[in-house]
């Protein structure tokens, strides 16, 4: 007897990658089709808050999920059985340390406006003008950036599966993360401040701001278009930078993931 695809899925990953890796397959294809009868190609970044918490929930709450697929493949968690008992028994101190990071990174953001309703002229209009658009969307922005979030998940599983014991640099790497989280909660609210008072149409009051975006602005700051207080004064994208510095900061307990990842390929 010929082994199915699912076989064939089952033999080619280690089991920890399963569940994550069909439901980066489902999130995929979801925001491929959505961004076709929506006419927004930007359906995944919607998803760039909560996928990398939900890898980084899976592996690091491993012990928690039902062993078996008793449930919807894409979407209910589980372990599969040829996980070892080891990584069930016990949470990972350093894997559980880095989901709260990862929570805590996203937590401010709301999930307002992350809806959107269908526009089946809008997606004829986009497919008669852009040909070629189509498979750009597929490979680069759906496919791409869904392996993407998966991949910034990959070292909660490394700690997973190298589950020692904290230590002081983990105290020192935990407030580098929670200094560049504030950093850019901090830079989002200047940003955020500065964009009120330039499309402010009534008298604008700063003491409405958060503390550490309370500025004076000038006409000469609205006529120039953009922020160069606080943060900014210092960078171009502050934001961003304090964005990219964390999850590079996450990397660090487990500078060997990427490499981990293509060794979970057999």
């Amino acid at each position: 007897m010929s082994p199915t695809i699912s076989d064939i899925f089952q033999q080619s990953f280690l089991p920890t990658f399963q569940y994550p890796l069909k439901f980066c397959a489902a999130s995929t294809l979801t925001t491929y089709i959505l961004s076709l009868f929506t006419g927004n190609v930007s359906q995944v970044d919607r998803l760039w808050t909560f996928l990398p918490t939900i890898y980084t929930a899976y592996w690091a709450l491993l012990p928690i999920w039902p062993r078996g697929n008793r449930g919807p493949a894409w979407l209910v968690p589980y372990v599969p059985e040829e996980v070892s008992n080891d990584l069930v028994q016990a949470f990972s101190p350093r894997a559980v340390l880095m989901f709260g990071l990862v929570v805590s990174a996203h937590f401010p953001y709301s999930l307002h406006g992350q809806l959107v309703l269908v526009d089946v002229q809008a997606v004829l209009q986009y497919l008669e003008a852009r040909p070629f658009q189509p498979l750009f969307n597929l490979t680069f922005i759906a496919i791409t950036q869904n392996i993407l979030l998966l991949l910034l998940g990959v070292p909660t599983h490394r700690a997973l599966t190298n589950p020692t014991p904290l230590i002081a640099t983990d105290a020192v790497l935990t407030l580098t993360a929670l200094t560049l989280l504030a950093l850019e909660f901090t830079a989002d609210n200047q940003q955020f401040a500065y964009q009120t008072f330039k499309h402010a149409t009534t008298a604008y009051d700063s003491r409405a701001q958060w503390p550490g975006a309370r500025f004076d602005w000038t006409e000469a700051d609205k006529k120039r278009g953009f922020v160069t207080r606080g943060l900014w004064a210092w960078s171009r994208h502050p934001n961003f930078w304090c964005e990219q510095s964390f999850w590079v900061r996450l990397r660090l307990p487990s500078s060997q993931s990427i490499l981990f990842l293509t060794h979970a390929i057999s």
